[in-house]
């Protein structure tokens, strides 16, 4: 789910989180990772850090 942040002055910008199945809503984010490790060979987590394995698609078409 894309949620609408207000930035006020900066303006505004989409933040992207995960609604688990008991409502908990968590961001995400890439795992520290040695200097020069190229994005997709990074480790993607959620907030309570579970590991995300593949990042989901949005629907096609």
């Amino acid at each position: 789910m894309r949620i609408l942040e207000n930035r006020g002055e900066e303006g505004a910008r989409y933040r992207t989180v995960v609604i688990r199945s008991d409502g908990a809503v968590l961001g995400w984010g890439y795992l520290p990772a040695p200097r020069g490790t190229p994005l997709e060979d990074r480790v993607l987590a959620l907030d309570d850090g579970t590991i995300i394995r593949n990042a989901a698609q949005g629907p096609r078409g």
